[in-house]
């Protein structure tokens, strides 16, 4: 057995000399990363949401892109997701800053849609396609999101974090499987 086998290798961690930062000072975070150590501003979508529905909470997401970038939405209605100044005009959020167009990104590339219950991604007929956690999404079809996912719009990476949903789901809510009109039978089920 060599000498080196019991040498201790050198610390190659880029953010070791982050560990001991104080709290007010910003840290780099590894991309798609659980805690995010900065503030994230979120802006409502479409700007005035109150024209198009008058739900009282929204889908509050954010977009991480690859250079860790967080992109803070709440999502009222629908929302595309694109580049350029008709995308910005028209309450879409404009990728431009993140090199979309480099990337491939569409003007009109895709479409997140907010139900009371599921937030969907939608292709708009894109150039370069989208991917949903590497699956292609088909132009129009529509694929639900959750905390977590990575979708590609041409090469444009972002992960998905979803921050607060309208609807809260409890756990000690219960629905009778039985046939209506009987009492209790004893199959009643939390929710879930």
């Amino acid at each position: 057995m060599s000498s080196n086998a019991n040498e201790k290798k050198p610390d190659t961690n880029p953010l070791r000399d982050e560990v001991n930062l104080p709290p007010d000072k910003p840290r780099r975070v590894a991309y798609g990363a659980e805690g995010l150590p900065i503030e994230v501003v979120y802006r409502p979508v479409p700007d005035n949401p109150s024209v198009v529905r008058p739900q009282t909470k929204p889908w509050r997401i954010q977009l991480i892109a690859e250079n860790g970038e967080v992109i803070g939405l709440d999502i009222y209605g629908d929302v595309i997701l694109g580049r350029g100044s008709k995308v910005r005009a028209g309450n879409g959020i404009d990728l431009t800053h993140l090199g979309a167009q480099e990337k491939g990104v569409s003007r009109r590339h895709a479409l997140l849609r907010p139900t009371a219950s599921r937030l969907y991604l939608i292709d708009l007929v894109s150039t370069n396609g989208t991917l949903h956690n590497s699956v292609p999404v088909g132009p129009g079809i529509a694929r639900v999101l959750a905390d977590g996912d990575i979708i590609m719009l041409g090469a444009l990476t972002l992960v998905v974090r979803v921050i607060d949903t309208p609807v809260t789901f409890s756990s000690t809510r219960t629905f009778d499987l039985g046939q209506a009109g009987n009492e209790s039978t004893g199959n009643e089920m939390p929710l879930q």
